[in-house]
Formats: C-alpha cells, structure tokens, sequence
C-alpha cells in the first residue's frame, strides 16, 4: 500500500501598503491497496454518507472527491460478531459483496484516518474539533447533519489513532480492548 503526495501550487500575489502575501494550496492523492485493487481518491474529500447500523454499532462511510472517486468503507461493530471489528473496504456493511476485510491497523487504516483527519481539520475549527473529540454523546449533534457527520468522523479517527499506537508497540497481535 502506498499513498503518494501530488503537489498543485497556485500563487497568488497579493500587494497591500505593508507588503505582498504568497498562497499556495495543497492537494493530495490517497491510495489504498487491497488484494491487488487499488483506490484512489483526491482531497478534497468529501462525505457523502456517514452513519451506523442499529445492529450494535457498525459505522458506514462514503467518500467522494471531485472527479467522482468514490470509496465506501465500514467498521465492524455487529453484536454477534465480538472480536475483532475489523474494517471493510468496497462496503457498507461486512457481508455486502465485495467487502474487502484490510488488517487492523495496517497501511489501509492508517490512509483512512488521514484522509478523515484532513477532512476535519479542512472542515472545521480547531475549537470544534476539540469539543467533538471531547463529546460523550452524539446527542447533542443528531440534528445538525454537519456536526454529526463531523462526530462521527471523530469516533472513527479516535478508533484508528488507538489501533495505530497499539499496533505500533506490538506488531502482529490483535488486543481486545481495541476491538470496540
């Protein structure tokens, strides 16, 4: 799995009495590898879905940049299924055809939070942000399609930060208290 950082600068030069400014914007280009497909997508990105299934918790995202590349991924969180809550890409939910099952906290989850970290900072201030990795509940959210988008996202970002700093101390083993 690889992502690769495409670099678009645009200058813009902008004389005020005190000086001149120079802007330059970056894109980037995600790419995920799951048994031998590869996926691209381009920031920005944006969510065209987010929510969870009443079966427990499993969480389902779509992802969408501007020349229309899409990727649907899900986080596992049937009540049947204990351990592990692995993720899923090409699905929305772990038994859809196609679903695609990537190693908990690999390289394709590890593209996923930064893709949805890109997504929160472009999207939101960092006062909201705070707030929302502060949340107890999703309650106060649940009627603002934005803001519950952007609590969502969150969980999912908390999650794979956990995954990553676990497996990053201990490669190749799976924890339980991870799972969740």
């Amino acid at each position: 799995m690889r992502y690769k950082n495409i670099f678009f600068c645009f200058t813009i030069l902008i004389v005020l009495s005190s000086g001149s400014i120079i802007f330059a914007e970056l894109e980037k280009t995600y790419e995920i590898k799951v048994l031998e497909e590869e996926i691209f997508i381009t920031s920005p990105v944006k969510i065209v879905k987010i929510d969870m299934f009443d079966d427990g918790g499993t969480t389902f995202v779509e992802l969408k940049d501007d020349e229309d590349r899409i990727i649907r991924f899900c986080k596992d969180g049937r009540m049947m299924e204990k351990f592990p809550r692995f993720v899923y890409i090409n699905a929305f939910y772990p038994t859809d055809e196609g679903a695609k099952k990537v190693p908990m906290g690999g390289e394709e989850e590890n593209v996923l939070l930064e893709i949805l970290e890109d997504w929160l900072t472009q999207n939101h201030s960092k006062e909201f942000q705070e707030e929302l990795f502060n949340a107890k509940s999703v309650i106060p959210y649940e009627n603002q399609e934005d803001e519950y988008k952007a609590y969502r996202v969150v969980r999912l970002i908390k999650l794979f930060r956990k995954r990553f700093d676990y497996f990053k101390e201990h490669p190749g083993e799976i924890a339980e208290s991870l799972v969740k």
